[in-house]
């Protein structure tokens, strides 16, 4: 990214969001599984300044209270969404160790068919984490809206399961599926499982089409164990670079250009 990025200590930090989410069990065992994969995405981010202003699509409160703690992030607006209304509501979240409270507005935004309830040339920074590969229908919507309301220079940061990862190939040679979460989810939620899981150069592919420069592109190691024995035979026989070969995909875009390609052809029919 060619810039100063948030320091801290990993455990710290893990330890101040798990406060937050004490009495909440899903939330908790939700960072226990993604704790890695968020610390990861904070330590990505530039450090903010007083005027600058951060969007998180689909928040779960959970990396608010890192930006403001870490970060200096003090205008940050959040959305996600429900059926019906209210349109707006305010989401607040106790430490119950610091008695600290983050409380936000947070809009209810169908990111694939709403058009952003936020004027042009809005934020500095935008966080798309662990969304994508949740959209039925029309991915670019939801990037060329990014677009729109990012200002130039703007840095938006995507996260999402690599599905030509090591793990990935090294399922399907075994014969079983290749995804992180392939799964239908009992409860008749369809938002909740993965729609599509993506490979490094479709997010590529996706953030050029919408505007942004590709400013930083890996795939890390966040879900599974690393199987040294497999990353040897696929050093000899995948032209896939080790830095793409990570469990979850980490895309930094830098808004340039307003001009899009709204259906890129490698993505849609």
């Amino acid at each position: 990214i060619n810039e100063a990025t948030i320091k801290f200590d990993h455990a710290e930090a893990l330890d101040y969001v798990k406060g937050f989410f004490g009495n909440d069990a899903n939330a908790t065992s939700y960072l226990t599984r993604h704790g890695k994969r968020l610390l990861r995405t904070l330590e990505l981010i530039p450090p903010g300044k007083p005027e600058q202003r951060v969007l998180e699509l689909s928040s779960y409160m959970q990396m608010p209270p890192l930006l403001k703690r870490y970060g200096n992030y003090e205008n940050i607006t959040v959305t996600n969404w429900w059926e019906g209304e209210p349109k707006e509501k305010l989401q607040s979240v106790t430490n119950a160790q610091t008695g600290e409270t983050v409380a936000l507005p947070m809009r209810n935004v169908d990111v694939e068919r709403d058009r952003f309830p936020f004027a042009d040339n809005t934020f500095d920074v935008a966080l798309c984490c662990e969304l994508i590969e949740h959209l039925q229908e029309d991915p670019m919507h939801m990037l060329c809206e990014l677009n729109r309301v990012m200002k130039f220079g703007g840095l938006l940061f995507i996260t999402t399961p690599n599905v030509v990862s090591a793990f990935s190939i090294q399922e399907s040679l075994a014969g079983s599926p290749p995804y992180i979460y392939g799964a239908y989810n009992r409860g008749g939620n369809r938002a909740d499982r993965h729609s599509r899981e993506y490979t490094p150069r479709d997010i590529s592919t996706a953030l050029e089409a919408a505007g942004f420069k590709v400013a930083h592109l890996t795939a890390e190691d966040v879900w599974h164990d690393v199987d040294e024995s497999f990353q040897s035979w696929l050093e000899k026989h995948s032209s896939l670079p080790t830095y793409l070969r990570g469990d979850n995909i980490f895309a930094v875009g830098r808004k340039l250009t307003d001009k899009l390609e709204r259906y890129p052809a490698s993505l849609y029919d």
